[in-house]
């Protein structure tokens, strides 16, 4: 039996490519069955009717992501994010040396920009090859689920840039990738036109239409003159409550000025209105919109740029004759949208007069852009650990002048995916401030369950889930996590459950309505309680619900940002991992003892560890890895971090050239705790001249 798969199957195709493949290929190989994964019911019903020519069958292939692992158990979407897309990314460099189709190899992190491109991870973008190694992964597991693991198959995909680097990839795998012509969808379309040129033209439209109409909204106030922080918003504001998640962390723990705080808002889904306006203002906080929905308040602006020649650099290319039409068209769009952003950001920086950038995204390559455009006006772009990030992955991969992480051996990571950051910063964990001031609201919450009659609590985390289960775990896969606890909550009158979900304010949609029903009727019995504050992501700490309970538990272990914090605050804490990441370093913690691969398991050993008068020794003790993972555990992470963005932005503002500035800052940090935590990623060699100190 011969097996064929289809990315997305149009009747146009069908006829055209796919149904005479499989004519020729019917010859000597009996039956043979089509999978398809995306395509219309009509498209399947006039394959389906024409079929007979090639002996085939053509169904449609449901798969739910979660479920598709490779031959040694891992979760597929794991080995492609942490292993294959490095090698594709090797795979294209042998193809074409990047650095070869930029006129000038000295242009900033032009070349870097464009292979972390190459290994964009998107869940709503068809055309990249993170899509096209996903389903390289579900024909094999499909093979080897119907039992002919070493049949040759054939993969129908789009073609895409660079997909010569895919069946390379395939290749080994006995897969042989057929590319296709692009349809002409609606995601193709906007694909093909929606490149940065009009993008930034549009944009620029839009924006100066909603500046005609409101009339209090305007571009820019006077240029500062002392230089500033520029800070994305992320959805945290909480400046009174540094016992919550607050993206001004650094802030609340040291010295910086607020007065030098420039707060950007890019989210129209969460806007500053005139409180959170009135909250930034009472502590001389500057706030700037840059989206026109990411305002409703006349006291803060939004920045408008005006995209010029300047935005638009194919000029920068050299001949891109020895590439495909496709391959050579991504090169001009990555290269434009290089430009695009750099001059929209130092357009930004100098109207502002920002001098250092923070912010904690690093899954694309915008940050590039944005690190050039700063670093051409004498400044310095900072990016601080968000995650816990166990495994290298190019996704992660950073380029920056300045990282702050948890601990030394974050900086090894950072090398192992392919990043280039001039000091990394081993601060300790961020968070780690909030577990004094948590303690008591967390008492507050454990003796209110006790008053219900919960003997035994247990905090619970979750991690987000995604409508569409076959590019996402899915909602339905965490909607079992919660089916499980909740009903031991129901059936056992002694236990008591706290839920920290990652997105609280999609929770009850995600989890549907029966799992909703039994969390009602949980939290009805008063020994459950679920943190749902929080716009974007939840307001409360996990800490928080780890000082409540007897033990935390985090429901996934390839991040474990959640379980880390919690063990950090000194709660035994365990860690699922239904994913299937057995290579993770957490499973140094000894499954049975922290790492757990299914439920019965892991509430057979909670209840075995619970009903010892000392309990299991071990049980939830990361303390062995502590020293890895944060070597200072002792509450002055952020004030570690602010102190150095200020030694920064002090020399910054006296005129000193960037690259002593952060010599200096270097210096200083490491006499005062330890060079051993200050690790230098970038090639560019350290200067030798430092300030006085």
């Amino acid at each position: 039996m011969s097996l064929s798969f289809v990315e997305n199957l149009t009747v146009r195709r069908w006829f055209r490519q796919i149904l005479p493949t499989l004519i020729r290929l019917r010859i000597g190989n009996g039956s043979q069955r089509c999978f398809v994964i995306d395509g219309s019911r009509f498209a399947l019903a006039v394959a389906n009717a024409s079929s007979f020519l090639a002996h085939a069958s053509v169904e449609r292939l449901n798969f739910r992501l979660i479920d598709v692992r490779d031959d040694s158990g891992l979760l597929s979407r794991l080995v492609i994010a942490n292993h294959d897309l490095a090698e594709v990314q090797a795979y294209v460099e042998d193809q074409v040396r990047l650095e070869s189709l930029v006129r000038d190899e000295s242009e900033g992190r032009l070349v870097a920009f464009l292979k972390k491109a190459v290994a964009t991870i998107s869940l709503s973008e068809q055309a990249t090859l993170w899509r096209a190694l996903l389903l390289v992964h579900v024909a094999d597991w499909q093979r080897r689920k119907l039992g002919c693991p070493d049949s040759e198959a054939l993969l129908f995909i789009e073609r895409r840039a660079w997909g010569a680097s895919v069946k390379r990839f395939s290749s080994g795998r006995r897969i042989s990738v057929v590319e296709l012509p692009g349809a002409l969808t609606l995601s193709e379309l906007r694909r093909r036109f929606g490149t940065p040129r009009p993008v930034a033209l549009l944009r620029y439209l839009r924006n100066s239409l909603y500046a005609f109409r409101h009339r209090g909204a305007r571009k820019v106030r006077e240029t500062s003159v002392s230089g500033k922080l520029g800070m994305e918003y992320a959805g945290q504001l909480n400046l009174k409550h540094p016992e919550r998640h607050s993206d001004f962390f650094f802030w609340q723990r040291s010295e910086f000025p607020a007065a030098n705080i420039l707060v950007m808002n890019p989210l129209p889904q969460d806007p500053f209105d005139d409180a959170k306006a009135a909250s930034l203002a009472e502590y001389g906080i500057e706030a700037v919109a840059l989206h026109p929905g990411a305002t409703r308040c006349d006291t803060v602006p939004f920045f408008i740029h005006r995209p010029g020649l300047a935005d638009y650099a194919t000029r920068e290319t050299r001949s891109l004759q020895s590439l495909s039409r496709i391959e050579a068209r991504w090169v001009r769009d990555q290269v434009n949208q290089y430009f695009v952003e750099r001059s929209y950001w130092a357009d930004l920086f100098h109207s502002y007069n920002v001098k250092i950038f923070l912010t904690w995204y690093r899954f694309d390559n915008r940050h590039y852009a944005i690190a050039d455009a700063l670093e051409s006006t004498g400044g310095i772009t900072a990016i601080y650990q968000r995650a816990c990030q166990p495994d290298p992955a190019p996704e992660v991969a950073v380029n920056a002048d300045i990282m702050f992480g948890y601990s030394p051996s974050d900086a090894t990571v950072e090398r192992q995916s392919g990043s280039s950051i001039r000091y990394h910063i081993a601060v300790g964990y961020f968070g780690d401030h909030r577990f004094e001031l948590l303690r008591e609201p967390a008492l507050r919450m454990r003796e209110k369950l006790q008053r219900n009659g919960a003997a035994r609590i247990l905090a619970f985390f979750d991690e987000n889930s995604g409508p569409d289960e076959r590019w996402h775990t899915g909602a339905r896969f965490q909607a079992e996590n919660y089916e499980f606890l909740l009903e031991k909550v129901l059936s056992e009158p002694w236990f008591g459950l706290v839920i920290k979900p990652k997105v609280p304010n999609t929770l009850r949609a995600r989890l549907g309505p029966a799992v909703v029903a039994l969390l009602d009727r949980a939290v009805a019995t008063g020994r459950c309680h679920v943190y749902e504050e929080g716009t974007l992501h939840g307001s409360h700490p996990p800490a928080l619900a780890a000082l409540s309970a007897d033990v935390a538990m985090h429901g996934h272990l390839c991040g474990g940002t959640a379980g880390l914090e919690a063990a950090l605050a000194g709660v035994p804490t365990l860690m699922l991992d239904r994913e299937g990441w057995h290579v993770s370093s957490f499973y140094q913690l000894g499954v049975g003892r922290v790492v757990f691969q299914d439920w019965p398991s892991l509430w057979s050993r909670l209840n075995e560890h619970w009903s010892r008068p000392q309990g299991i020794p071990g049980f939830g003790d990361w303390s062995g890895m502590f020293e890895t993972l944060d070597p200072f555990r002792d509450g002055r992470a952020a004030e570690r971090t602010g102190t150095y963005l200020t030694w920064l932005l002090e020399g910054l503002n006296s005129g000193v050239d960037r690259q002593l500035v952060m010599a200096d800052a270097a210096e200083r940090y490491g006499s005062v705790w330890g060079f051993d935590k200050i690790t230098e990623l970038s090639k560019t060699p350290a200067p030798t001249v430092l300030l006085p100190t």
